[in-house]
């Protein structure tokens, strides 16, 4: 994998978000050319491409509004990329409820701008991964895992949001780039956890908050089971795909499901546990009255990615509680989060890449 991103130019929107970070801190370790697009990084309780020192590293990193198509051309033109992740989003479902127009037009007409701007120009990549989510199914909250062609709905605004994405993508695909030597795809991830996630109204982020102001962490949804995954895990799978993508032509599987495995679902209360027990320290409580709906019971089926990409999970759900635990665990003792950063991904990497 690191001799195929050598010295590829990516163009990376969503750079100073929690996953994005990640992936562009990982992918530029690995040689490739990164230029980044994505808002002005949120830094109320921290911020993970502000901790990386991510916009000193990667070639470019452009600061807009992906709403702002003008910017974003210029942005794209100047990366010329080979591969593009599309990770800029608005990705906060109780937020999309406070602004749902703000949700559907960073979502949705986002996405369409990037669209547009690489089907007008000469500059084309050889691949377009848009990372959507689990959420983007109708959620029946039945016990089985959702397959990749299973229905697409979404009760709040963020999942509908992101159903339309999907659909947008496949509408793009088959109206504007067929025969254009362009894979479109598509990835949709599960509720990634890891070191360096400060978003707002997320389970971890919130502990970790809590255990620093000393306060009990409100949990509102305590037997919510998610398709917890390690950040780590997630992006190696998006990697995976690109990758896939990038050397085959004429793909017949052009979105797949980046989960984890599904042999021992826990329940967000027993997530905040673990995490606890890992760090030892912190207390929580659970929060009554009513709240926004969010999904109960969701899982993903990741055959098809492990089938076709030889991509599998590499951390059980007990490492991927303990690394997590582990970044914050410096990061509540003001330790040094860039040495530990290098670290969890030298080691994951090296050892996932053996694996393989």
């Amino acid at each position: 994998m690191q001799n195929f991103y050598k010295n590829k130019r990516i163009f990376l929107t969503g750079q100073t978000g929690f996953k994005g970070a990640w992936l562009g801190f990982i992918l530029q370790k690995m040689g490739a050319k990164v230029f980044g697009f994505g808002l002005e990084p949120e830094d109320f309780r921290g911020n993970l491409y502000n901790i990386l020192g991510l916009g000193n590293i990667i070639e470019k990193s452009t600061i807009g509004d992906i709403c702002d198509k003008n910017l974003l051309e210029r942005a794209y033109k100047e990366a010329s990329p080979d591969i593009v992740f599309h990770l800029a989003a608005q990705p906060f479902v109780l937020r999309s409820y406070k602004d749902p127009i703000k949700n559907y037009q960073t979502n949705v007409i986002g996405l369409a701008n990037l669209f547009e701007i690489a089907r007008s120009i000469d500059i084309k990549p050889k691949v377009m991964l848009n990372i959507t989510t689990d959420k983007c199914y109708e959620n029946k909250e039945w016990h089985y895992p959702y397959r990749e062609n299973d229905r697409l709905g979404g009760h709040d605004p963020y999942s509908a949001s992101k159903a339309m994405a999907e659909i947008l993508t496949k509408s793009y695909r088959n109206s504007f780039f067929q025969n254009s030597g362009v894979n479109i795809l598509t990835a949709r991830g599960g509720n990634v956890i890891g070191g360096g996630d400060f978003g707002e109204n997320r389970i971890v982020p919130d502990l970790i908050e809590s255990i620093i102001n000393v306060k009990k962490l409100e949990i509102r949804s305590p037997n919510s089971i998610r398709p917890w995954q390690h950040v780590f895990d997630v992006l190696s799978g998006y990697m995976s795909f690109a990758q896939y993508a990038y050397n085959n032509n004429n793909l017949e599987i052009l979105s797949l499901n980046i989960g984890p495995e599904n042999s021992n679902p826990i329940t967000t209360l027993e997530l905040v546990k673990g995490i606890i027990g890992n760090i030892e320290k912190g207390e929580f409580e659970i929060k009554q009255g009513n709240f926004p709906h969010e999904a109960h019971y969701l899982k993903l089926d990741i055959s098809l990615a492990k089938n076709i990409l030889n991509w599998i999970p590499k951390l059980s759900l007990n490492e991927t509680i303990k690394q997590t635990a582990n970044w914050y665990k410096i990061y509540i003792e003001k330790g040094d989060l860039l040495k530990i950063s290098n670290k969890m991904v030298d080691d994951f990497f090296d050892s996932w890449l053996f694996q393989k």
